[in-house]
């Protein structure tokens, strides 16, 4: 079997989908990659038995964007993938128009894992009417789609992106459990990052970018008033020049750390008292997960995503954008004395289980023998320009 994973940036491709190119490629598939920069990325070189560059863009209207579409199209005719899987909405887009336009390449399913859609309840109206649109245009093409919270779900259904059979729950992406669960001391790993071992630490791990909403943290940093409060913040992006200007701003220099990427996420976790996650727009954020796994308490917006992980209390939800009421809710965690980073039945996911990497590479395995079983009932019917009519693929539901 042969399979194609794209995604808009190789930095998608190193950060989730690397296991399961080693998980199918284990089983004797070929697996490819295709993202933007992804044949300078030798992690991508190492997991996939090749890797090809894509000339698109995050930018819905990027030049690169319509040059990729011929690319796509060559690529997958060329190489005779029978499931193709993409990820993020831009590449995911333009993957789905250029295997069905101006005809659909036969022989090839394709699956979209939606890492929360672009448009959402807190989502504008002018953003939310376009992305909602080109979903419901490109689920016409699209054979399986993947949705990794309730929200997207329930979005998928009502507004008939695709037929309700075609929909997949998964819980995330995957993390690796046992990782997380190893033995570290909290002193030690404080060390390991030169962070302050007598303070406060509020870690947010995240890209820098507007939806994150850094600067959220960073005000209600202030507000909290708390004395020995340290940020920090674990992540890239464009927008990190600007939270530093921040920071300086408002008196926090040395109460902050930029500690850039940071490969060993566990061991953060265990150094840090607190994660928090101000963002306005989440799919399953898998850094939530990590912390719950590792028992450390989260203080997160209320936005999709966040809510689903958090809604049984586990966890503290606030208003999206109110900074008061995220101060606040530091001031209660930082009062609780929750510092020693064990577990407790406060804070840790009572059913953490599920969002281990070796399940939903199980699942992903039953979605594909899904697929492949319908795709072969198809060849037989000869009906080759309809999509691929669901069947078995319902035991990937969770």
């Amino acid at each position: 079997m042969k399979l194609l994973i794209a995604a808009t940036d190789a930095v998608t491709v190193e950060t989730f989908l690397l296991p399961y190119a080693r998980h199918f490629r284990q089983r004797g598939w070929a697996v490819h990659a295709l993202a933007r920069r992804a044949t300078v990325s030798a992690s991508c070189r190492d997991a996939f038995d090749a890797v090809w560059d894509a000339p698109w863009s995050r930018r819905m209207t990027a030049f690169g964007n319509i040059r990729a579409l011929a690319k796509v199209r060559a690529l997958v005719k060329r190489e005779k993938y029978q499931i193709v899987h993409v990820h993020t909405p831009i590449a995911a887009f333009v993957t789905r128009l250029a295997l069905r336009l101006p005809t659909r390449v036969k022989g090839v399913a394709l699956v979209y894992t939606a890492h929360g859609f672009h448009f959402h309840p807190k989502g504008n109206i002018l953003g939310n009417f376009i992305f909602s649109r080109l979903e419901r245009l490109a689920g016409r093409w699209t054979d399986r789609l993947v949705v990794m919270n309730r929200t997207d779900q329930g979005a998928a259904v009502e507004m008939r992106i695709v037929p309700d059979d075609r929909v997949v729950l998964v819980p995330g992406i995957g993390i690796d459990l046992d990782g997380f669960r190893r033995p570290v001391d909290k002193g030690e790993a404080r060390r390991r990052f030169s962070l302050p071992e007598d303070g406060f630490l509020v870690a947010m791990v995240a890209e820098f970018i507007p939806r994150k909403r850094h600067g959220d943290l960073v005000s209600a940093a202030v507000l909290s008033r708390i004395p020995n409060l340290h940020v920090v913040f674990a992540g890239r992006g464009p927008l990190e020049p600007q939270i530093r200007r921040m920071v300086g701003q408002l008196g926090l220099g040395a109460r902050a750390s930029f500690l850039g990427f940071v490969e060993d996420i566990p061991v953060l976790l265990h150094a840090t008292d607190v994660l928090v996650l101000p963002s306005s727009q989440e799919g399953l954020p898998r850094c939530v997960i990590e912390a719950l796994a590792v028992g450390v308490p989260v203080v997160a917006s209320n936005v999709r995503g966040n809510s689903d992980l958090l809604e049984r209390g586990v966890g503290a939800l606030y208003r999206l954008g109110d900074t008061s009421e995220l101060a606040e809710a530091l001031r209660r965690v930082n009062q609780n004395g929750i510092r020693d980073g064990g577990r407790s039945d406060s804070t840790g996911s009572r059913d953490i289980d599920r969002f281990d990497i070796r399940r939903l590479l199980k699942l992903h395995s039953r979605l594909y023998e899904g697929i492949l079983a319908d795709s072969a009932k198809r060849s037989a019917s000869a009906r080759t320009d309809e999509p691929i009519p669901p069947a078995q693929h319902r035991a990937a539901r969770t």
